[in-house]
């Protein structure tokens, strides 16, 4: 797909991450659940500091926590948990596609979108 990732292992690290690199980033993906802050709190703080990105968020258990937060991120996507790989990349591919073609700034020819992945489940 041509992405360039960052990982952190949990909500604090990711929100560090995005606070010391604003407007880096092109899209978030980020398990609702995890150590130390939710996905939804890092979503916010992502947005804030990237506001032409994406954000997917994912979960394994109720999307109860995405919904209460759904007026703060009426952008973000939600990926029910389990999903095969390419449910993800098809998803990946649509949100980054919607966002270039709502104006957003789009890479340039052989630049890779910039994407920050954060959750414990994350590998590298």
């Amino acid at each position: 797909m041509g992405l360039q990732l960052s990982v952190a292992r949990d909500g604090e690290e990711g929100a560090r991450l995005v606070e010391a690199r604003p407007g880096q980033f092109d899209l978030l993906v980020s398990d609702i659940i995890m150590p130390k802050s939710n996905g939804c709190d890092l979503a916010i703080v992502f947005m804030k500091s990237n506001p032409r990105a994406s954000v997917i968020l994912m979960s394994g258990y109720s999307a109860e926590l995405y919904e209460q937060h759904r007026d703060l991120l009426q952008s973000a996507a939600f990926l029910a948990k389990p999903f095969a790989p390419s449910a993800l990349s098809r998803l990946v591919a649509e949100v980054l596609s919607k966002r270039s073609s709502s104006g957003s700034t789009a890479p340039k020819a052989g630049e890779e979108e910039r994407a920050s992945a954060v959750g414990p489940e994350v590998e590298t």
